[in-house]
């Protein structure tokens, strides 16, 4: 999709409170820190989803750290 991060933020966050989300794949898009904040919000909402995928997006440190605070 090659999905900008505010592309892929705006779009999480309509899917946030999508209750059947069991599957998210965000692979190769420019998501960042905008689409991180946005990960972490669907991760504290979202209990049913099982497979997440984000490889080859851009995050960096600051962004796995939200991201992983949504998982916890």
């Amino acid at each position: 999709n090659r999905l900008n991060s505010k592309a892929c933020g705006y779009l999480l966050k309509q899917l946030a409170g999508n209750a059947r989300l069991t599957v998210l794949d965000l692979s190769w898009n420019g998501a960042r820190l905008f689409a991180a904040k946005a990960i972490a919000d669907l991760l504290k909402k979202n209990n049913v989803l099982e497979h997440l995928h984000l490889e080859n997006n851009q995050f960096d440190t600051e962004s796995a750290t939200y991201i992983g605070r949504g998982l916890a």
